[in-house]
């Protein structure tokens, strides 16, 4: 028995050394690679900027240009497009996937629209004092120079997106001009000296910013923790008032930004 159990031993010792020197040392721990912080917390602060388009119309009752130049043309609504580029700020809060908070932004661009038409004027003839009516031209105007908004949003965050719905306050500055010319064709034939055609009747302008409300959807992808790229679209609707009549203003927006989170 003795003498089994000793080749059994003096068996297996060459091969015991024979791993040892292959290893030449103890199998290292294998390492896991460390995890990735999470980077979908949306909470806090942050500043971005954007940049986008807008396009959308303009229009007045026919009211409105009655009281204003004591006529009335045809068509009262104008289309208008163009670039703005701008600044936001907001503070956010994450519940599980719930975020929620408020956001400010001002931009600044280029929103314009032009009209010419046709209607009708009531005229006074300075030498015979007769009143008549006479068809005009008109060329009437309109830009936006700067849009502001502040806006809830409420959204749901997963892996790195988050998905929202916002809206709120909006406002805008307006300029508008008028002009107004006889085209010589009277209304009515006979009833007044009709003026020349070509003969100024006034002109108007508006600068004022205009007030009203938005709604919204968007989506932001969050790079690292800090930086994240968004896509937006915002339908605003502002009014004002001219001569007492009120005008509306509609506003299609879609803008890309970059936020950077605090």
């Amino acid at each position: 028995m003795k003498k089994l159990i000793t080749l059994s031993l003096l068996s297996l010792s060459p091969a015991a050394a024979f791993g040892a020197d292959l290893m030449g040392k103890a199998p290292s721990v294998i390492r896991q690679p460390p995890a990735t912080a999470a980077v979908s917390d949306s909470s806090g602060f942050y500043i971005g900027v954007n940049v986008g388009a807008g396009f959308g119309d303009v229009s007045a009752s026919a009211a409105a240009v009655q009281a204003v130049s004591n006529s009335a043309v045809n068509d009262t609504r104008m289309t208008r497009s163009g670039g703005l580029g701008g600044v936001q700020a907001g503070f956010a809060v994450q519940s599980g996937s719930l975020v929620y908070g408020v956001e400010a932004d001002i931009d600044l661009g280029s929103l314009r629209g032009s009209l010419d038409t046709s209607g009708v004027a009531t005229t006074t003839d300075a030498t015979s004092g007769l009143t008549g009516q006479t068809s005009i031209n008109a060329r009437l105007e309109t830009r936006i120079n700067a849009l502001g908004t502040l806006r809830g949003r409420v959204g749901y965050a997963f892996d790195n997106v988050l998905v929202y719905g916002t809206g709120g306050y909006a406002t805008a500055h307006h300029d508008g001009k008028g002009w107004l010319s006889t085209s010589g064709v009277p209304v009515v034939a006979g009833a007044a000296l009709t003026p020349a055609a070509g003969t100024p009747l006034g002109s108007a302008s508006v600068h004022e910013w205009v007030h009203g409300w938005t709604l919204g959807a968007g989506a932001e992808y969050a790079f690292t923790r800090n930086v994240g790229l968004k896509v937006e679209y915002l339908y605003a609707q502002l009014n004002n008032r001219i001569a007492g009549q009120s005008v509306s203003h509609s506003l299609n927006l879609v803008r890309t930004g970059v936020n950077y989170r605090f």
